[in-house]
């Protein structure tokens, strides 16, 4: 093999190294096959035989009260799955975001990460609302909606039955029609 080769290729290989040094300090996947839920979520955790793992989810509420919140899929809003981990990143990351400086304007002293990362989950939440509202005007099969909430969802895996099932979920943020300020 010519030295011209074997430089391009250790070349190649130390600049692929160096790309994910970041990566492997923030702990954020970045390969394509981690947006589908298999692989995009940490399933170490095990509780009486079962994986356990958890991750953020928007959901829908619908304008009319007597129907049940829904989950947002992505082709009801445009967003994949590689955008549900933005959400966890805006929480536990906020200061990473270009937005947070603007954010974070007017926020507790002693409070500022979480403050601001509220503020960006609503923000987000709006987004996820409007492009919602923008495939419902394509596709009038989908219900109007009122608001539009962020939950962390906990799910159970049995891997003795392979029964897949939410076991829980806690409400991380809200977004909705009535309270929006322009």
């Amino acid at each position: 093999m010519s030295t011209w080769r074997k430089r391009t290729i250790t070349a190649l290989v130390i600049v692929f190294v160096f790309a994910h040094v970041p990566y492997y300090f923030t702990g954020v996947q970045h390969w394509p096959f981690t947006t589908f839920p298999m692989f995009s979520w940490k399933m170490s955790t095990r509780e009486n035989g079962n994986a356990v793992f958890e991750c953020e989810l928007a959901y829908g509420v619908p304008a009319d009260p007597s129907k049940p919140e829904f989950r947002l899929k992505p082709p009801m809003t445009g967003i994949t799955h590689a955008n549900d981990a933005v959400f966890r990143r805006m929480l536990r990351f906020p200061y990473r975001g270009e937005t947070y400086d603007r954010l974070s304007k007017g926020c507790p002293a002693d409070n500022v990460d979480a403050c601001a990362s509220q503020r960006m989950v609503r923000e987000a939440l709006r987004t996820v609302f409007h492009r919602y509202d923008k495939k419902r005007g394509v596709s009038k099969a989908l219900p109007p909606l009122a608001g539009v909430k962020l939950y962390r969802v906990r799910y159970e895996f049995a891997l003795d039955t392979a029964t897949f099932k939410e076991a829980g979920k806690t409400l991380l943020g809200e977004w909705t029609v009535a309270g929006d300020t322009p």
